[in-house]
């Protein structure tokens, strides 16, 4: 009985993936470092150029983030679908109501920014040395892509979830756009 308990146990946990936490989870937490680049700074509505910011300051009704980790094979063949939405964000949104910004976890700063330039990535990529955001979202694997909106209070709160790659960016944001809450 306890074995099959922990086998049960275990694929759930397993199984659980990105869904390991409710969506409404509401995002507090820490800051993440400053990106260096003045581009990504402006990108991301961050007028330090040093120390750390938090996400729920990002200028915008909704942040995507495009979780990543170094020698990582999916998230390298994620790459180009994730470039695709963040082009098609663009060019719908003009980055002004949504916005994107990858989480490079268990790496620090050179290791986030060669991630970015060895997958190409035209979004700010932000590392998480430990791993924080990526846990207090729930996800436990990469890559994995979190939406979050912004609620009347000014807070984040997690309405979406993807694990895995996508292939098909207009698709993804169909269905991220289907369930933004307040749309």
């Amino acid at each position: 009985m306890k074995r099959l308990l922990y086998l049960l146990a275990t694929g759930v946990l397993l199984l659980g993936g990105c869904l390991a936490r409710d969506p409404g989870t509401l995002v507090a937490g820490g800051g993440l470092p400053v990106p260096a680049s003045q581009t990504d700074r402006h990108y991301l509505g961050v007028t330090s150029d040093t120390g750390t910011f938090r996400l729920h300051q990002i200028p915008s009704d909704v942040v995507l983030i495009q979780f990543l980790r170094k020698r990582c094979h999916l998230c390298k063949k994620a790459a180009p679908g994730s470039k695709d939405l963040y082009e098609l964000i663009q060019r719908r949104f003009q980055g002004s109501r949504v916005r994107m910004v990858g989480i490079a976890i268990n790496c620090d700063a050179d290791e986030a920014a060669t991630l970015a330039a060895q997958y190409d990535l035209p979004y700010p990529v932000i590392p998480d040395e430990q791993n924080t955001l990526h846990v207090m979202l729930g996800c436990d694997r990469v890559p994995s892509l979190a939406a979050l909106h912004r609620t009347d209070s000014g807070r984040l709160e997690v309405f979406f979830r993807k694990l895995g790659y996508y292939a098909d960016a207009e698709l993804t944001l169909n269905r991220i756009l289907d369930r933004w809450p307040e749309q």
